[in-house]
């Protein structure tokens, strides 16, 4: 008996697929009338589209997404004129996520009819770019109706009268908030005895009430794992917080912080809190008190940011780094090394560092670094430099005579940011630094940092890294501070482990355990590529 064809197998051609553009995936269904079934699928999984007129990608027509809405499972609509789009159009039976940006107009019954009563429905974005009504109640209903939605995200919403609705209507099953500067409409009232959020394990508000108002949410929230915090207010109710808190949400473990909190407050926080894995308080004052506190959660510690911050001396990275077991991601500003010799590091299960290191300009300083840089066998996520490092001999030498080699050692890296570092190595080895971590770092995917165009080896460079399909983001100093959380809130995030209870959450759209609660509009769910054939969306 012959062994059958693995390129007939339905299996096999859908884990090909996924590889694959729309493009590709025509071209696979031009070649082999047996492939269709499984490319088609592939094709039409997820979906973007969009009824403005003047967009420039090429756009499947609304006659065609109707006729393929049994097998669009993740869909992007970009809503103008949103009289003109029929429900009908856009109701896909089998829908797994949707997110819907509204520019102009009511898009609310519109959307609650392309959701209403969808049984695999977990997940719905939504960001108001300019639309005028606040939700509707027919809206509100409908996301009552849809019994496997757990993840609700919005930006720019209104609320206003509703406010009591709304949050009736997603108390009871939601696993994921994310709010962020919504108009909500609060009262004091508002928040009985009976509004719970029992199912709630992530929490992000991001300036959606006034600060009291959050708070009411946050304690309402019992079984709360992550909670992300941002507000313009200058007053934080600290003592209310430190109070309440850790007794209504007694399996809050991380925290994203982006207030206005001083050393002290932030040593009040870290003391009231149980246990804590995940401390994120970038832009703000971790200090001397700070450390002191959160030396009682060394044993736990896995994500810490204190990047951006004035307070965090070169002594307290090197603290956390070298008392800290468990340790999977580190954000910071700097380290010396006058203070990174005095004690190993025991975070061996290291997979993202983000630090700039001072290491001077001596190639032994330098070695040094590199010989401990090489132990963090795990890492993924590596940059050691930064674009405030710019005082002559403060930036590491990024060249083998300088101990770059012993990083051979780092064989599951995927992304490198070379801020500050990668454009002197190209300069003074030309493609030679280059060639190295193509050689030696086999998982790469993404490369940061400058690289002059007029170098006589960027051509090379370009053409090299094309080849291994790595992608090359140049470094921008002046967006560096604005964009210091992107990369790293996409590939990790808060308190890993326990993502696992939602990894099936996001698990087609580009999520990974450790995916934070922080979402970025600008991520699309899919949709066709600036690369992709542009005849990807017709009949054939």
């Amino acid at each position: 008996m012959s062994s059958p064809d693995p390129m007939a197998i339905p299996e096999i051609l859908a884990c090909i697929a996924k590889f694959l553009t729309r493009g590709q995936t025509a071209t696979c269904m031009r070649v082999c009338k047996a492939w269709t079934p499984e490319f088609e699928r592939a094709t039409w999984r997820s979906v973007e589209c969009t009824n403005d007129p003047r967009a420039a990608l090429p756009q499947p027509s609304l006659e065609l997404v109707k006729r393929n809405a049994h097998q669009i499972r993740h869909l992007v609509y970009k809503v103008f004129e949103d009289e003109s789009v029929p429900a009908s159009m856009l109701r896909c039976p089998h829908l797994e996520t949707v997110r819907f940006e509204t520019y102009d107009g009511d898009p609310w019954d519109v959307l609650a009819e392309m959701i209403e009563n969808l049984p695999s429905l977990y997940k719905i974005v939504i960001q108001d770019c300019g639309a005028t009504s606040t939700v509707s109640k027919k809206f509100l209903s409908a996301i009552t109706t849809c019994p496997t939605l757990v993840v609700l995200e919005t930006s720019g919403i209104m609320i206003y009268e509703e406010t009591e609705q709304y949050l009736r209507a997603i108390a009871p099953r939601m696993r994921r908030v994310a709010t962020q500067d919504d108009s909500f409409l609060f009262y004091q009232a508002q928040w009985t005895d009976d509004l719970l959020f029992s199912e709630l394990r992530y929490l992000d508000l991001r300036a959606a009430m006034c600060l009291e108002g959050e708070l009411e949410w946050i304690v309402r929230c019992p079984n709360l794992i992550s909670l992300g915090w941002e507000s313009p207010d200058i007053v934080m109710p600290i003592k209310e917080f430190c109070s309440r808190v850790p007794v209504a949400c007694p399996n809050l473990t991380c925290f994203e912080l982006l207030l206005s909190i001083s050393d002290g407050d932030i040593a009040l926080i870290l003391n009231a809190i149980p246990r804590i894995e995940k401390f994120t308080v970038a832009r703000s004052n971790f200090g001397p008190q700070s450390i002191v506190a959160l030396r009682r959660h060394f044993p736990t510690l896995k994500d810490f940011n204190i990047q951006y911050n004035m307070s965090a001396s070169s002594k307290i990275v090197q603290e956390v780094l070298s008392s800290c077991p468990n340790l999977l991601s580190l954000c910071a500003d700097e380290i010396e090394y006058e203070d990174l010799i005095q004690q190993p590091w025991i975070c061996r299960s290291l997979r993202l560092l983000d630090v700039g290191f001072r290491a001077g300009e001596a190639n032994a300083h330098q070695k040094e670094v590199y010989r401990k840089l090489a132990e963090l066998t795990e890492l993924e996520w590596l940059s050691i430099g930064s674009p405030d490092l710019e005082i002559e001999g403060g930036q590491m030498d990024l060249t083998l005579e300088a101990g770059l080699d012993a990083l051979k050692t780092l064989t599951k890296l995927e992304n490198f940011h070379g801020k500050g570092v990668l454009e002197r190595a190209v300069e003074n080895q030309g493609y030679q630094t280059v060639g190295w971590m193509l050689e030696n770092w086999p998982r790469l995917k993404t490369l940061e940092g400058y690289i002059p165009e007029f170098h006589p080896s960027y051509d090379q460079i370009a053409s090299a890294l094309e080849e291994r399909g790595i992608k090359y983001v140049e470094d921008n100093d002046d967006e560096e501070e604005e964009e210091f959380d992107s990369e790293y809130d996409e590939y990790f995030g808060e308190g890993f482990d326990d993502f696992d209870e939602f990894d099936d959450y996001d698990s087609d759209d580009g999520y990974i355990p450790g995916r934070p609660y922080r979402f970025d509009f600008r991520v699309d769910l899919g949709g066709p590529d600036d690369d992709d054939d542009e005849d990807e969306w017709t009949d054939e």
